[in-house]
């Protein structure tokens, strides 16, 4: 089951069109579900959060005027996709509004889909007060209100996939990877590419965070072939969709009379681009002027002393040593900070003072030492690719591992697998 993009941005320009031409504005709720169909389904192959952010607001839309002309069906679609978009990326508190709304339309009961949606409401309400055990009740309970057969497969998925982030949340990888599992056996047998996909990449990451690295790269090898297949197989590539997400805003403004909104907006864009560019240079000018300021005289006015330094400092070691959260993508100071007990300034200023470098740098050097350790590995070289040990080790791209890795050890790392190989014939 792919997805044509060409077609699927074909259709939905035309149908644009028509609600404009004939001023029929309520067709366009649905229009709105599937341009956020289009750009959700696109940003998950490609990972990208600015096709997120669009497919977020698409869905938004969707919800606020379908409700508007009681079209309550295409409301409750669009609610459960915002929900479990919200849900994944952990801002469930963002759609108080749209649960509130929902909850208050009594009309929309008849509908197939409400009571799949009315548990997923309240399995987000119960996850945002981590009461874990009732929220999967709730996920439980939305499975069952589906009907038997795979007409319904996407819905399905989405309950395993909310099984699944209730128990990431509390650490218990082995009880989300059985929900992983079920979620790309169901997608497998309904021929479901995209959801295949996210599944294999899910289930690479809780290999990972369980401490399999072996099958974590065997998943992750999986998912970047598949992605290269649906990438390869869809017909609109990213400039493409960016030039349709912009006709659908034109379209859009169009649609509601404001005829004038896309001179204005172009006009605000390169104002608004030429200040940022003023100011880029500007700042690039004084900071070439003005000195750098050394640790010492950055921190004079802290009031951390030795003796905590260096208490954490052996805390700081430790994660860096001894927990693999730090080859998770997002992994962060602030993440740090919270492993250490303490505020994201301290251990910045303990990471530059101490340390002699910045977060970002440690961060890479202990990755670039877990790259190598696994290269070196002479059970498991070979069987990786670069990306694969890229996104092991917590690299969203293979190009910043590939110059990273370069700036850390002298070499690329296709010189250094070189080298390895060499050593070990």
């Amino acid at each position: 089951m792919f997805y044509d993009y060409e077609k699927a941005s074909d259709r939905l320009l035309k149908a644009l069109k028509l609600c404009r031409q004939y001023d029929i504005n309520e067709e366009a709720p649905k229009i709105y579900v599937e341009q956020g169909a289009l750009l959700m389904t696109y940003a998950t192959q490609k990972r990208d959060d600015e096709y997120f952010e669009q497919a977020e607001s698409a869905y938004r839309k969707a919800f606020w005027e379908a409700r508007r002309y009681g079209q309550w069906h295409t409301m409750i679609t669009a609610f459960i996709n915002l929900g479990n978009r919200m849900f994944s990326s952990n801002r469930i508190d963002s759609i108080q509004k749209e649960i509130e709304a929902f909850k208050g339309c009594t009309e929309a009961r008849h509908e197939y889909n409400y009571n799949y949606a009315y548990y997923l409401q309240e399995g987000l309400l119960y996850m945002e007060k981590q009461d874990y055990d009732r929220a999967r009740e709730a996920f439980r309970k939305q499975m069952h209100s589906l009907p038997p057969g795979d007409k319904y497969s996407y819905l399905l998925y989405g309950s395993y996939a909310s099984m699944v982030k209730s128990f990431v949340y509390e650490e218990r990888y082995d009880s989300a990877i059985v929900y992983e599992l079920q979620m790309l056996d169901l997608a497998t047998r309904t021929n479901m590419k995209d959801g295949q996909t996210v599944a294999l990449y899910d289930l690479s990451e809780m290999y990972r965070l369980n401490g399999d690295s072996l099958r974590a790269a065997e998943y992750y090898n999986q998912a970047l072939r598949y992605k290269d297949s649906l990438l390869n197989k869809n017909k609109l590539d990213e400039v493409g969709v960016m030039q349709f997400v912009q006709q659908l805003e034109a379209n859009k403004s169009e649609l509601h009379g404001y005829k004038r909104y896309n001179l204005y907006i172009s006009c605000l864009l390169f104002l608004v681009v030429g200040i940022g560019v003023v100011w880029f240079v500007v700042g690039k000018r004084r900071a070439a002027k003005e000195p750098a300021a050394t640790p010492t005289e950055k921190y004079m006015k802290s009031t951390l002393d030795d003796e905590t330094k260096e208490s954490l400092k052996e805390k700081i070691q430790e994660v860096f040593e001894h927990n693999r959260e730090i080859f998770t993508p997002n992994f962060n100071l602030d993440r740090l900070s919270e492993l250490c007990e303490s505020k994201p300034k301290y251990v910045s200023q303990v990471i530059n003072q101490l340390y002699e470098t910045n977060f970002s740098s440690l961060l890479n050097l202990y990755r670039i030492k877990e790259a190598c350790r696994i290269i070196n590995d002479k059970d498991k070289v070979g069987n990786y690719t670069l990306e694969a040990i890229a996104g092991l080790v917590g690299f969203k791209s293979r190009a910043t591992f590939h110059t990273t890795f370069k700036r850390v050890m002298g070499q690329t790392p296709g010189e250094y697998i070189k080298s390895v190989h060499k050593k070990m014939s």
